[in-house]
């Protein structure tokens, strides 16, 4: 029995679409965070929503910035199709590593829970840099790597989705060009009825994804979830953390 499969985010993300609104409430807190920090002295110009997912923060800073052109881009076809159901005035599937944009495109570039799935993000952030105009805007937010630290502990697993650290994002910003710049985290926690009951919200996000395919028998399974209910008890059954990494930078 495989618990958690081999990466391949994109296809996964694409057959997720359908549910991931209705269960993505971490993102959505952390995105009305990211929301709220956003700079407030943008008056039209172009905007862009790297791995906007469905669309539903995409919309919201359609709705911060109404004067504004919103381009919102993910690399997963499902995502793509259900954010164009949205009122976003451009739509486009393309990859983060190789954003389709001209130099100087973008007066606020955003992103919101996307950026652990990119492997090389010095790469990213300088195409970043590139594509935004002079005293251009570049606010996100990333999983770190204390996420799921109870699920892994409880697996007993190293085969896990590596998130950055903080210094990880600040050594790629730095690469990428930005040299004043704010990065900080947090650590937020979501119940659970128990480990099974995670493993199957991370399925519905498009999340269930590490380096390589977790195969783990039945009864080391039912022993993990001992141990993870043992030990991450809380008043509604168990408890996940979340490292949240937020930054901001101007070019």
């Amino acid at each position: 029995m495989n618990i958690l499969r081999q990466s391949k985010p994109q296809a996964s993300f694409s057959k997720a679409a359908l549910s991931y609104e209705e269960f993505s409430d971490i993102q959505k807190k952390v995105g009305l965070t990211l929301l709220e920090n956003l700079p407030t002295n943008i008056k039209g110009g172009r905007i862009l929503d790297v791995g906007m997912g469905t669309g539903w923060l995409t919309e919201k800073v359609a709705e911060r910035f109404p004067d504004a052109d919103i381009f919102g881009v993910d690399f997963a076809e499902g995502m793509v199709q259900s954010a164009r159901k949205k009122n976003i005035d451009f739509v486009i599937q393309a990859d983060a590593r190789a954003l389709p944009f001209q130099k100087e495109s973008f007066d606020l570039i955003v992103s919101n829970c996307a950026y652990q799935w990119v492997e090389d993000l010095k790469k990213t952030f300088t195409l970043n840099r590139e594509i935004l105009r002079s005293h251009g805007y570049f606010c996100f937010t990333c999983f770190g790597e204390s996420t799921l630290k109870e699920l892994w502990e409880s697996l007993g697993t190293v085969n896990r989705l590596h998130c950055p650290t903080e210094k990880d994002i600040r050594d790629a910003l730095r690469t990428g060009g930005f040299y004043s710049f704010e990065v900080s985290s947090v650590m937020m926690r979501q119940e659970f009825g128990d480990m099974f009951d995670l493993v199957r919200w991370l399925k519905r996000i498009g999340a269930n994804q590490t380096k390589r395919e977790i195969f783990i028998g039945r009864d080391a399974l039912s022993c993990a979830n001992d141990f993870y209910c043992q030990n991450f008890e809380s008043d509604n059954g168990v408890f996940a953390t979340f490292e949240i990494i937020m930054g901001k930078t101007q070019k």
